[in-house]
């Protein structure tokens, strides 16, 4: 299963960055027990497992990487910040948060392994869904299952079971499995 919020220009500091993360997970961890621990990534499991990340405001601002050129390793302020986490067993949150640039899209997506994307029933999914939208102000934002990914890489649209556009609202399109 996956969740994806995405909206295009935004420029925000580390700080606000870090607090709406902070705000998401919070919410998140109020919906399972799967999401209440969080690591930041590691060069193997091990190292990741060593490195908790408390859902506090100050200590994910202190996560966020500033995107850089390739070349010279130059900070690219105006393209945000990026921040990759873990649950530890079978979720993953990566963000990029903060881009004021026309060409890198900000955008929080959590996603989980198929085994255990039924630990929410569907509506805790869309609870979930509606307080990133409260949270992040997307522009769109969607729940797609593993087998909706399949369609989707093959080229079908629409085959998201929710679907938001801030111009229409929250859309069910079909079951999500």
């Amino acid at each position: 299963m996956l969740l994806g919020s995405y909206w295009a220009r935004r420029p925000e500091s580390r700080d606000q960055a870090g607090l709406r993360l902070a705000s998401f997970i919070a919410e998140l961890s109020k919906s399972s027990e799967q999401f209440t621990s969080w690591f930041s990534t590691g060069w193997t499991r091990k190292d990741a497992l060593r490195r908790v990340l408390k859902i506090e405001a100050t200590e994910i601002a202190t996560e966020l990487t500033v995107n850089r050129q390739d070349f010279d390793n130059a900070p690219i302020p105006e393209q945000g910040y990026s921040l990759a986490i873990w649950n530890g067993r079978n979720a993953n949150l990566g963000t990029t948060i903060g881009s004021d640039s026309a060409y890198v899209t900000n955008s929080v997506v959590l996603s989980l392994d198929t085994e255990v994307s039924n630990i929410l029933d569907d509506d805790a999914w869309r609870l979930i869904l509606e307080r990133s939208i409260v949270i992040f102000d997307p522009d769109d934002a969607i729940i797609v299952s593993d087998n909706m990914q399949t369609q989707l890489s093959k080229g079908r649209s629409n085959v998201a079971w929710l679907i938001y556009r801030r111009a229409l609202g929250m859309e069910v399109h079909r079951e999500r499995r």
